[in-house]
């Protein structure tokens, strides 16, 4: 039953963030685009705090510390690679859109990967 409730945690986010995503594309103006992307990668940011505090709270000190360092490197990796994406609209208006929507991208797909950590560990207790 808890395999199904994270499978579906994850399902929802990942169709939330779609369908944000359209409604941010929809937007007026460049300021309305921006904090409507900024506050779909906070929702998304703010669900994988619970996810990672979830699987945290399941480890021993040891793979705590494990943890700790692969979010640590997985943060600096996605400050990295989004900037990389960014880097053609540096001076334009779409630079913020564009690397904050990786940042989306790449939040979604760690939330996916800390829920099966989760399911795994879950089923090995």
């Amino acid at each position: 039953m808890k395999n199904k409730i994270l499978i579906s945690v994850t399902l929802s986010l990942f169709f939330s963030f779609v369908s944000a995503n359209e409604l941010c594309t929809d937007a007026k103006s460049e300021t309305i685009r921006n904090q409507c992307i900024s506050q779909e990668y906070q929702k998304i940011d703010d669900s994988l705090n619970i996810l990672y505090k979830k699987y945290r709270s399941l480890l021993d000190d040891e793979d705590k510390e494990l943890l700790k360092a692969a979010q640590i490197n997985w943060i600096k990796y996605k400050e990295i690679d989004c900037q990389l994406y960014g880097d053609r609209y540096k001076n334009g208006y779409l630079y913020h859109y564009v690397v904050t929507n990786c940042y989306i991208e790449k939040a979604t797909t760690r939330v996916s990967e800390i829920s099966l950590l989760i399911n795994l560990k879950m089923e090995d207790q």
